[in-house]
């Protein structure tokens, strides 16, 4: 607020510029004042400057207000047997169905404030603040312990194990063996020979993990046969054999140059779960399709 001296010195500069020929509005601007207040302050009400009161804010006491007695029978509700383990937000619903009303949510809130209650009401144990696990490394043996989780009981983890557990033979001259993960020298060799830079070792057979005749097979394997030679890809016959003999061995063809991409639509044209994908490298790797 203004003072009555600053008021009366900022009018004077004002009437000065205006007698010097500068326009009212121009001057006010100047000073960061508004034409209207300036006319407000040439009154002659506005001689006694701030008349509002001498700056006491008047408390109006609310007619709503709780009573000392109110108050009691409040705390008395939310500390009682029935009430003890609830919030407010439960019990003036829990009231409201009994056609009582006691408060507001907020009031019973801030008298549980005031009466140093505003803490953890249930029964059971406040949530505690949890820190992230300390992260473990090893930079020696014997120092970090696991629990193995490769024998659990399910059928999804032992048919991935035995994609990692099958021979996947390439009759070559002589025949090697591709294993999943192992570098393959051979392998090596048939990428120089080829021109090749990856392949892959796919199958039509047992589609989708169901066991199917032999002629069924063959038919499969046929039909694969006939694609792969009408797109002129270079090919050597295989079979993979479970190094355990649990199931008999699959017809199987290692394809030369075939992408991952090419692999995976291949492979999934043929209904099957996995398939050996060959990077430049010459290691195989696992893909799996489901």
């Amino acid at each position: 607020m203004t003072s009555v001296l600053q008021r009366q010195k900022l009018l004077g500069l004002i009437q000065k510029a205006c007698a010097d020929g500068a326009r009212l509005r121009v001057a006010c601007h100047q000073i960061g004042l508004s034409c209207r207040t300036v006319q407000r302050w040439q009154c002659t009400d506005a001689l006694d400057g701030d008349r509002r009161p001498s700056g006491r804010r008047r408390y109006v006491c609310p007619p709503n207000k709780l009573g000392e007695a109110e108050r009691q029978v409040v705390m008395a509700t939310l500390n009682s047997e029935a009430f003890k383990d609830l919030a407010p937000s439960q019990i003036v619903p829990r009231l409201a169905d009994s056609g009582i009303y006691l408060a507001s949510e907020s009031t019973m809130y801030r008298l549980l404030l005031q009466y140093g209650q505003r803490t953890h009401r249930r029964l059971e144990r406040a949530a505690q603040q949890r820190s992230k696990p300390r992260a473990l490394a090893a930079t020696g043996p014997d120092q970090v312990f696991c629990w193995d989780i490769t024998y659990l009981p399910t059928q999804v983890r032992a048919q991935h194990l035995d994609y990692l557990d099958t021979d996947y033979g390439v009759y070559t001259v002589p025949p090697f063996v591709i294993k999943v993960g192992v570098p393959s020298e051979p392998l090596r060799q048939l990428y120089s020979q080829y021109r090749s830079d990856c392949a892959a070792y796919i199958t039509a057979c047992n589609p989708l993990g169901r066991s199917l005749s032999d002629a069924e097979n063959t038919a499969r394997q046929a039909a694969l046969l006939n694609e792969l030679t009408a797109r002129s890809l270079k090919f050597i016959n295989g079979v993979g054999l479970d190094s355990k003999s649990k199931w008999p061995g699959e017809a199987s063809f290692l394809v030369m140059n075939l992408s991952l991409e090419a692999t995976r639509v291949l492979a999934s044209k043929y209904e099957q779960n996995a398939v050996v994908w060959c990077d430049k490298d010459a290691v195989a790797q696992l893909i799996l399709l489901r």
